[in-house]
């Protein structure tokens, strides 16, 4: 070990005393790259840097005018506020091309109550039937004075249709969508029958089938409204809103089946009159809803109903079985108790038997003691014969 100490204080002293050289000339060539490339990566990264805030500024602006040029398309296909858009525009050309091209049946009477088969409802009708009166209240408009023009939608419109041909098959073509309604005041009963389509035309009689899915509510209504032969008006555009509509019903009530917006104008009666399509179109929507619902509970009703119908079967069929299992254990009860008394009878008779049995052997005994005894006294009697006989000369 003190050798070894010796030895790494000699090296120590001996590195410690060698002379300083100079840097070589490959360190310096080393070390001016790494300047050179550490420039080169400042410079490369600098330049990155800029084109990179430059592409985000870039993106930004891209950015902010798709975002403007997404509004400025919104307010083409929406408006903004205070005009329409293309898409209220559109349905507007729409709803007056519908209006430019609406006929109607105005003078009708039903010829007989509502045929249901199924969901399929059907309507006969007796197409004009009635004279064109000068006043006629037509619930379709309310009981305001009815516009003798063809046109059902819009009496201020200024674009009346051409004036009824005397055949209704000129006027509607078959397989055409057509709104009904009870022309009587509303107060009177008069009131939408609901959506049909003209399946059938023959002269003045024409056949409509429900286009839409009715309740049974809807089809007493019809029903009604046949029974008081109340006249009929047959429009293939709906006709315009009437101020006595909603009159009589409240806020709460229009929210429940209209949207908010349309709660608010059907609310105020000073409202300039306009196509009922909208409110139509709310209340259908409204009405589809709540005959899915309706369709869901019946459906619920009916499963249920089918599961108390399995349980009852299934009741009554555990019920018979129970009555089954009682008349088997009562017939088993009564077969055991009479098995029972054939046992006792049996050991009766068994017991019986045994006494008998021994009653015999002990019989038996006696008279074999008895037979042995006489064949003794027998014999005995023979062997004295037989000795006298022998001692006879």
């Amino acid at each position: 070990m003190v050798n070894l100490e010796k030895r790494q204080e000699n090296q120590s002293v001996d590195t410690a005393n060698l002379p300083k050289s100079g840097m070589s000339v490959w360190n310096k060539v080393l070390f001016f790259l790494l300047i050179l490339c550490t420039a080169g990566f400042v410079y490369l990264g600098t330049v990155a840097l800029n084109n990179t805030r430059s592409s985000q500024k870039k993106l930004v602006d891209l950015e902010k005018s798709l975002k403007d040029e997404q509004e400025k398309n919104k307010k083409l296909l929406y408006g903004n506020g205070n005009e329409g858009g293309y898409l209220a525009l559109n349905a507007e050309v729409n709803r007056l091309r519908k209006i430019q091209g609406a006929k109607a049946w105005r003078y009708c009477l039903p010829d007989s109550q509502a045929q249901v088969a199924d969901t399929t409802v059907t309507l006969q009708l007796t197409v004009d039937a009635l004279p064109e009166p000068a006043n006629l209240a037509d619930g379709a408009n309310g009981g305001e004075k009815e516009n003798q023009s063809e046109n059902p939608v819009a009496a201020d419109a200024g674009t009346p249709l051409a004036t009824p041909t005397a055949k209704p098959q000129d006027r509607i073509f078959l397989g055409t969508t057509v709104y009904l309604f009870d022309k009587r005041a509303p107060r009177n009963g008069g009131a939408f029958l609901g959506v049909f389509t003209v399946s059938q035309i023959n002269g003045n009689k024409a056949t409509l089938t429900n286009s839409l899915l009715m309740t049974a509510e809807e089809i007493t209504k019809i029903n009604s409204s046949v029974d008081t032969k109340a006249p009929w008006a047959i429009y293939t555009a709906l006709p315009i809103d009437s101020k006595a509509l909603f009159e009589n019903v409240e806020k709460d009530k229009l929210a429940e089946i209209m949207t908010e917006e349309l709660t608010e104008i059907y609310a105020d009666q000073n409202r300039e009159l306009a196509s009922l399509e909208p409110a139509f179109t709310s209340l259908q929507l409204k009405r589809m809803e709540l005959l899915k619902h309706v369709d869901m509970l019946q459906r619920q009703l009916n499963s249920l109903e089918q599961i108390g119908k399995d349980a009852a079967t299934t009741i009554d069929f555990y019920e018979r079985e129970s009555e089954t299992i009682k008349k088997e254990i009562d017939l088993a009860n009564r077969q055991k108790t009479h098995i029972e008394q054939l046992l006792q009878n049996t050991e009766n008779a068994i017991s019986q038997l045994k006494s008998q049995i021994e009653a015999t052997k002990a019989l038996i005994k006696t008279k074999y003691a008895e037979l042995t005894k006489q064949q003794i006294t027998a014999s005995e009697k023979i062997n004295q014969q037989n000795a006298a006989l022998s001692m006879t000369p």
